[in-house]
């Protein structure tokens, strides 16, 4: 870099400093920097001199620093002045700066590009003009190796050389080594036991006999991880003889899950205790297939619910899934409805996923005040999800957004158009490596053109939804809720958290607001994740909370 031929800039002063005698010896009480108006950072670097006896060398190598940090910056004219301030208690040692002129870019050439068009690589150079400085140089480096690694280069080499200045200006080189063209033959997968290749290839998104391409390869690789059932232990490429392999590093995870939870409300006065759970099976991908089969049951004072679903991935060898799904519920004796439906999933970039779906549902009331309906229902979805990981992520959004359009037959009626709307949401703001907020919002909404009929409301409260209340304790034709925790990682797979959750729903014009808190623990355990949640309806005695138990296990 050219600061290294001014590094011996104007230092009179300094050595001046340094034939002083230091025979009363007193140690660092303070540091100060005046004049940084560019590296405001300087402390940092030498905040730890504080404490320690002052000396020679020591202050020949927080000059040298000084220097060296402002020569990443494009200072090479930095005029640097020490003074020494002696106190009973110990030293100030104030640094006094002026900065001068910063360095220009001057110019960038490129050679040794025999395969890429110089005017296309300086054209992905980002730093042409302006202010110079080391980071303006390796944004350049990186620009131009992007273009060589997405061009089949993989070995792509380029090196900064041939530094000069001229009135301030900063003229340089870079020296590129291209290496052999690469066409991947093959792409290879140890690591795998149960999924088979032909499925993670698809999967990945490239075949065999295809040019290298970083940016390709990387988003085939965030595909693999997406599906949840591999870990990614690293990439690399390997020659065969005369030709290419991709060799892709995998730990497969156990690929079946089933989780149950349970909970119950404390006896009060008023109500006996109560009981509510549910049971959740996902064979997520049967023999290696990546097939899906799910399954659940669900019971709570008021409702019991019955679900079966079916996936069929890679339809005509695209990444587009298709699948069926059954699902049953009665409510105490007032009614049974049953739905079935068809839907479709189409991967368009991978993180998200476009969902196209119909079905017919059938109402059978067991009380006089209800009529038999049936409905024929469309609908349309889309899901974005940047997470890091399903179980306890640490960084990114999750957001999934879907509409039904139904027609509602009632016996002597007229048709009468019905429409759901459906929003998730979860948002994770990282603060430390170990803590982190979950914001996850959530919101419904029914319009009809006939009477607001029970078996078509939203329910609210419970585990799902607002802890601390009894399982559907609200209900509404439009409503709102918000899950705020704050979650402590334990480790990998266990995290503490208090949490806030909060709700609004429409009743007779007015948006009436629920609250509840608490607190939530998830732990590993050799038989799956424990999980317990103590929620406490706002305003009330936190002695009649309601405990949510859950566990999730991997087989």
């Amino acid at each position: 870099m050219p600061g290294q031929a001014l590094k011996n800039y104007p230092k009179i002063l300094f050595w001046l400093l340094l034939s002083l005698s230091f025979a009363d010896s007193l140690k660092i009480k303070r540091i100060e920097i005046v004049g940084n108006y560019h590296r405001k950072d300087l402390i940092k670097y030498l905040v730890s001199e504080i404490g320690n006896f002052l000396d020679s060398n020591r202050l020949k190598a927080s000059f040298n620093l000084i220097q060296e940090k402002y020569a990443e910056k494009g200072f090479y004219w930095v005029a640097i002045n020490p003074l020494i301030i002696t106190k009973a208690d110990g030293i100030v040692l104030r640094w006094e700066i002026k900065e001068n002129q910063q360095a220009q870019i001057g110019g960038v050439t490129i050679i040794g590009n025999e395969s890429i068009n110089s005017l296309l690589l300086t054209e992905r150079l980002k730093f042409t003009k302006g202010a110079f400085s080391q980071n303006t140089v390796e944004e350049n480096i990186n620009a131009v190796l992007a273009v060589y690694l997405d061009s089949g280069f993989p070995f792509c080499q380029i090196e900064p050389k041939n530094f000069r200045i001229a009135d301030f200006r900063v003229f340089y080189t870079l020296q590129v080594t291209e290496g052999p063209k690469v066409i991947i033959r093959n792409v290879q997968f140890p690591g795998r036991f149960i999924t088979k290749i032909s499925v993670l290839k698809r999967i990945f998104g490239l075949g065999d006999n295809w040019v290298y391409s970083e940016t390709k390869v990387k988003a085939g690789i965030k595909r693999l991880a997406k599906t949840n059932l591999l870990d990614i232990l690293g990439y690399n490429i390997r020659r065969e003889e005369k030709d290419y392999s991709l060799i892709i590093e995998v730990a497969e995870k156990k690929s079946n899950e089933i989780q149950g939870a349970f909970a119950f409300l404390p006896k009060t006065e008023e109500k006996p205790i109560e009981y509510s759970g549910f049971v959740w099976l996902n064979g997520k991908n049967l023999f290696g297939t990546m097939r899906q089969v799910k399954g659940s049951w669900l019971k709570n004072p008021m409702r019991t619910q019955y679900s079966l679903a079916y996936l069929e991935p890679f339809i005509f060898g695209y990444r587009m899934n298709l699948g069926g799904e059954i699902n049953h519920e009665t409510k105490d004796t007032t009614y049974a409805k049953t739905s079935v439906g068809l839907f479709s999933e189409i991967m368009i970039q991978a993180n998200s996923i476009l969902r196209f779906e119909t079905g017919y549902e059938l109402v059978v009331p067991g009380v006089s005040d209800l009529t038999q309906a049936q409905t024929y229902w469309v609908g349309q979805g889309l899901a974005f999800d940047t997470r890091n990981q399903v179980t306890n992520p640490t960084q990114g959004i999750y957001a999934n957004f879907s509409n039904r359009i139904g027609r509602k037959t009632i016996p002597l009626k007229s048709y009468k158009l019905v429409a759901k709307t459906f929003f998730d949401s979860e948002i994770i703001l990282p603060f430390t490596p170990k803590l982190n907020l979950a914001l996850l919002l959530h919101c419904r909404n029914l319009y009809t053109q006939d009477s607001v009929l029970i078996y078509d409301l939203f329910y609210l409260g419970g585990a799902k939804s607002l802890r601390g209340y009894p399982e559907e304790s609200f209900y509404s034709t439009r409503l709102f809720w918000l899950n705020n925790e704050l979650r402590w990682l334990l480790t990998l797979k266990s995290w503490f958290f208090p949490f806030f959750d909060c709700a609004a729903f429409l009743k007779d014009g007015n948006y009436p607001i629920k609250m509840g808190y608490g607190f939530g623990l998830r732990v590993e355990s050799k038989i799956g994740l424990f999980g317990i949640d103590y929620g406490i309806a706002f305003k009330e005695n936190p002695l009649n909370g309601k405990i949510h138990l859950s566990l999730t296990s991997q087989f």
